[in-house]
């Protein structure tokens, strides 16, 4: 039997413990009440395709939701015989699955024929800036190489880092990480490693496809060793020194799960350094230096 006009047939794939309240859900989004017709499986095209002539469709879906990613893809032929368009959804870890399958009817809604359109739908609470809403990935291990120049002093260092970072709600995240340098100190023909531990926070969102900016600051805890070697003794000394990273940041994501990142700012430490050689004060390790950071991160 022929079904009225604006019937939409849509195939469900892994819909969650309760496929009626997401086709409830589904439903509701796209205000057609009965003229929505359910169907399992992922078909290939032409096969939804003829489903959808069968029962006289405007529009046929297969949708597919990942749990494991909290994504969903759609698959839509907008129109008999036109073209299929593919498109994914992203959700967050905190929206339920009808919450998911009502976001899916609206994105269907949003591709019917536009010749009867139905009311619209009440707009979704604002979940923070866009782009960060429906963050996939909340794990980020990164690594890479930085580097230092002191500011009034002598603190040019090379070395590495490596961390990670957890995003606890939209552009917020918590960051962790170690680094390792070392530098010269030429005036007193003395060697400096810097091992510093930092802990803090920042934010990073989608300012264009493929690109992100943002920033973060550490409270930073750090080890300086001074060591020097001389034809007639070895000289070394260190000491531990807090201090504070401010950062600016901006990345180019590789592909879904990898971005290179560079970050640019300064590195404050709460104490100068100086550098004695035999009672003659010869340098000094400024608090002040400015930090380059250069590297690449997963998602996870």
């Amino acid at each position: 039997m022929q079904l009225p006009a604006a019937v939409v047939a849509i195939f469900l794939v892994g819909s969650g413990d309760d496929p009626s309240a997401a086709q409830a859900a589904m439903r509701a989004a796209l205000s057609l009440e009965n003229n929505v017709v359910f169907a399992t499986g992922e078909p290939p095209p032409a096969e939804a395709a003829g489903f959808g002539a069968r029962v006289g469709a405007s529009l046929v879906a297969v949708v597919s939701f990942d749990p494991a990613r909290g994504s969903a893809r759609l698959r839509v032929q907008p129109a008999p015989q036109a073209e299929w368009i593919e498109r994914e959804l992203a959700f967050d870890s905190a929206d339920a699955e009808v919450e998911r399958a009502r976001a899916v009817g609206f994105a269907i809604l949003s591709m019917l024929p536009s010749s009867e359109p139905p009311a619209p739908p009440p707009p979704p609470p604002d979940r923070g800036p866009s782009g960060d809403r429906a963050r996939r990935f909340p794990w980020v291990l990164e690594a890479g190489a930085l580097a230092t120049v002191g500011v009034g002093g002598a603190a040019t260092a090379l070395g590495g880092v490596a961390g990670g970072r957890v995003f606890v709600r939209g552009p917020a995240f918590l960051h962790a990480g170690l680094s390792a340098r070392r530098g010269e100190v030429s005036s007193a023909q003395a060697s400096t490693t810097f091992v510093t531990a930092a802990a803090g926070a920042g934010l990073s969102t989608r300012v264009a496809p493929g690109w992100v900016v943002g920033g973060r600051t550490d409270l930073v805890l750090q080890h300086l060793q001074i060591s020097r070697v001389s034809p007639n003794a070895d000289e070394s000394g260190g000491r531990w020194v807090p201090g504070v990273q401010v950062l600016g940041e901006g990345g180019l994501r590789l592909s879904d799960h990898a971005l290179v990142r560079a970050a640019l700012g300064a590195e404050i430490a709460f104490g100068r350094t100086a550098v004695v050689v035999g009672g003659t004060r010869t340098g000094v390790v400024p608090p002040l230096r400015t930090l380059l950071e250069l590297g690449v991160a997963v998602e996870f």
